[in-house]
Order: C-alpha cells, then sequence, then structure tokens
C-alpha cells in the first residue's frame, strides 16, 4: 500500500487495491494505514462492529470508535502492523444476536514493507447457532452415555470381585493376574467416565464473573504439588499480581491442569522450571504457561486438545488425556482461546486470553 513521500496522497496501486477490496463480499472491510487513519470503511456491519455512525475514511480509528471498543480493536490492529495475523470473534454493538469473525492482517508494499493492515468481518451468527445446537445435542448425548455406562461396569466390577473372593483356590496364577486386570480395567474405564461427566458439567453450569487472582492461585496450586511430591525441585516463577474477570472455580481448574501437566513433564529434568506470565492488550491480557520439560511434536498439536489423544505413551507419563481438553473448554466460555507450542524436548509453552475488564466497561 504505497503512497507518494508526503504521505498525502495515494499512488494508483492503491487505489486499485482498495477497488479490489470493495468488491470482497463481506459484512465489513476496513483498511487503514500504519498510523491507524482509516482508508476504506465498507459494509453494512460497521456501526454493529462498533464504529460511529457514518465514518468517513481518512479519519482516526482511534476516534471513528468508542473508547470500549477500540480496546477490543487495539491489539487486533497492533498484531496486524507487526506482521502477524490476527482474529477474533465478536458479537454486534447494535445487535448482540449477531457474530462476526473479524480477520486482520498487514497490507504491505511492493517492497514487503508493512504500510498498513486490512480486517475483513463475516457474518457467522448461523454458524454459530447451528454449532451451538449440536453441542448441545452432543453435550446430552455424551452425560447420556456416560451415565448409562456406570451399571454395565459395576456388574462386572461386582462379578468379578465376587469370582476371586469365592473362586480363588480354583484359579492358578495366571487366572488370578487376568482377574486382576479385568478390575484394573474396570477402574480405568470408572474414571474415564467421571472425567467425560465433568467435562460435561462445564458447558452446563453458571458462570459468575468476578476479578480473579491467577498469580496467587499458581503459587497455590504449584504448592500443593510440592507437598504431593517432595522429591521433586521445582523452581516457580510467577509475574506478581495478575487478574483475570471470570468464574474463580473453572479459572481455579484451568491453571491446576496446566501446571498439574507442567510439573508431570519437567519430572526428568534436574533443574525444573515453571514459569506464568501474562501481557495485557486493551480490555484482554494473554497469559503464559511455560515449563523446560520434554515438550511435544508440534505435528501432533492439532490433536493436543482433543480428549483422550495424548501424545506420549500412558508408560512414559501416566495420564487420561483430558485435562487440556478441560482447559481449553474453559478459556472458550470465557470467549479466548488457547494455543500450544513446543520445540520437542525443549518444553512447552501455553498461551491463553482472557478478558481483563468486566464485559460492562469494554
Amino acid at each position: 500500500m504505497g503512497t507518494r513521500g508526503d504521505g498525502a496522497t495515494h499512488t494508483g496501486d492503491t487505489d486499485a487495491a482498495l477497488a479490489v477490496l470493495r468488491s470482497v463480499p463481506a459484512a465489513a472491510i476496513i483498511a487503514f494505514a500504519g498510523d491507524l487513519r482509516g482508508l476504506l470503511l465498507a459494509g453494512e456491519a460497521l456501526a454493529d462492529l462498533g464504529l460511529s455512525a457514518d465514518p468517513t475514511p481518512g479519519g482516526d480509528l482511534r476516534e471513528l470508535m468508542p473508547g470500549e471498543r477500540w480496546e477490543v480493536w487495539e491489539p487486533l490492529c497492533t498484531r496486524a502492523l507487526r506482521g502477524n495475523l490476527a482474529s477474533i470473534d465478536l458479537d454486534g454493538t447494535l445487535d448482540p444476536s449477531r457474530l462476526y469473525r473479524v480477520q486482520v492482517g498487514p497490507w504491505r508494499d511492493q517492497h514487503g514493507a508493512i504500510t498498513g493492515a486490512v480486517a475483513i468481518a463475516t457474518d457467522i451468527t448461523d454458524r454459530r447457532q447451528a454449532t451451538e445446537a449440536l453441542a448441545a445435542e452432543l453435550e446430552a448425548f455424551n452425560y447420556s452415555v456416560s451415565h448409562d455406562l456406570r451399571a454395565p461396569l459395576r456388574a462386572i466390577d461386582g462379578f468379578s470381585a465376587a469370582v476371586g473372593r469365592r473362586h480363588a483356590d480354583a484359579l492358578d496364577e495366571t487366572g488370578r493376574e487376568l482377574l486382576a486386570r479385568i478390575r484394573r480395567a474396570v477402574a480405568q474405564m470408572g474414571t474415564l467416565i467421571d472425567a467425560l461427566l465433568d467435562l460435561s458439567r462445564l458447558s452446563r453450569r453458571e458462570m459468575s464473573r468476578d476479578r480473579v487472582d491467577l498469580s496467587a492461585i499458581t503459587r497455590e496450586t504449584i504448592d500443593e504439588l510440592r507437598a504431593r511430591d517432595t522429591d521433586r525441585m521445582v523452581e516457580l516463577v510467577v509475574e506478581d499480581g495478575l487478574t483475570a474477570v471470570g468464574d474463580r472455580d473453572l479459572l481455579r481448574i484451568a491453571l491446576e491442569n496446566l501446571l498439574a501437566n507442567a510439573w508431570k513433564f519437567t519430572a526428568g529434568r534436574e533443574r525444573a522450571v515453571i514459569e506464568f506470565a501474562g501481557e495485557s492488550a486493551g480490555a484482554t491480557t494473554t497469559f503464559t504457561v511455560r515449563d523446560n520439560g520434554v515438550g511435544f511434536d508440534m505435528t501432533g498439536a492439532e490433536r493436543l486438545f482433543a480428549p483422550f489423544q495424548r501424545l506420549h505413551s500412558d508408560e512414559q507419563f501416566p495420564g487420561l488425556g483430558i485435562g487440556l481438553a478441560t482447559v481449553q473448554r474453559i478459556i472458550r466460555r470465557h470467549g479466548g482461546t488457547i494455543d500450544a507450542e513446543s520445540c520437542g524436548g525443549d518444553g512447552a509453552t501455553f498461551r491463553f486470553d482472557l478478558p481483563s475488564a468486566p464485559e460492562e466497561t469494554r
């Protein structure tokens, strides 16, 4: 998006590019320069996305959007002007029943230099409604199946226990071992069912909205892990005063799962380190849980947050494979996202976004 030396007039290439953008089918398109001057403001959903009525190109985005809405847009624009892609789902300001997916990316000139950015908003209201309906149906099915599995499991466990008590003398060592394996498998299945039910309840329970001290929860969780595993020497690095607005109990569950993961996967380190940090951008804070453990293979990263999809064998690191699925569900219920990265053998980093201000102030 080149400009002449005085920065006042756009080249023909820029005008041509803006003309192409106008033809893109979207709820709204916003193109802006590096100084946040609006170059193109088009689409029926501009006002619903937070822009003031009848915005005119050339105005500063910070002035075209009310303060609380700019706090949402600011981190997206900042990321794009730094050369990164950013995406967020936003409810309409005029019609809260509508949902828009906003994707923002850098705009480069013919030399590859970033001179601005473009935001394209798509109305995904119908998609959200269909997804929510399917999710509700799946949650109900999940709960029903998990609940109904308990009865046959209890029967298997009860009958196998009775065989062990009454006919132990008639069984040889191999028979007794096979019976013990059956009971261990039943116990494992019971644990998995409990995990499924807990995961299902996360989507059903009512949420509170309080300011939660995540730094304090991190320290408390690591203290509990140290008390249970006194042989471990783990260095904890926590940034003070990190808070978020959300459900205190759910956020504790999310942090406990992330920190327990970090604790488990640093078990083989002579000097294990777990870090918790945060960086605020407007009304959102990005939190980071980092460790120097064994990490994971990024080729399997898409399975990381799926229930029961584990990237390490049970012999290496025992677990159910439900913890990160739980974390993702909690973060999503708060309107945030979570991702992970690792250089296998060099630790793992989990980043998640949470609101840092109450909804009425955003």
